[in-house]
């Protein structure tokens, strides 16, 4: 083989190599959607129904933990254990108020959360609460589960356009 023909087959291997890298960053970099939260919930469902009855019987209204080990309130062995399980999972944060539960699992460009949040009476305060700038809520598998997308510059154009 000619030295000429070489360098075309070298340049031409490093553009196959470049495609590959940008297409892979694409699909690596893409927000998730609901059925990527389905899958992650039925893997993560009963660690998380351990921490939503634990939530939800304690009387603190607001909680919120991070996957830095931030807590406000005692927790009991089985819980602290669920936790460590979500968060090495891939969850960010783990947060309730009087409408919910919420566990960040996905952050996006910043200024877009995405993850899965459990609601016993279905519904949210729009641009309040637990979820500010509600974007996305679709039905998970079970009843009062919910995946969501916190996305402040879609909620604040959908806003200015209303």
């Amino acid at each position: 083989m000619s030295p000429k023909y070489l360098h075309y087959i070298v340049l031409v291997g490093i553009c196959v190599v470049v495609v590959y890298i940008a297409v892979g960053l694409f699909f690596l970099l893409r927000p998730p959607n609901a059925n990527q939260a389905g899958r992650i919930f039925q893997a993560n469902q009963e660690d998380m129904q351990i921490v939503v009855a634990y939530m939800m019987k304690t009387e603190n209204r607001n909680f919120y933990i991070g996957a830095n080990g931030d807590n406000i309130i005692p927790l009991d062995r089985d819980v602290i254990d669920a936790i460590n399980r979500l968060f090495q999972q891939g969850f960010r944060s783990i947060e309730k108020n009087e409408e919910g539960v919420r566990f960040l699992r996905w952050i996006h460009r910043i200024e877009q959360g995405h993850g899965i949040v459990y609601l016993p009476n279905g519904r949210l305060h729009d641009g309040t609460g637990l979820i500010p700038f509600l974007t996305e809520l679709e039905p998970l598998s079970e009843t009062g589960w919910y995946y969501y997308v916190d996305f402040f510059s879609e909620w604040r154009r959908r806003q200015r356009n209303s």
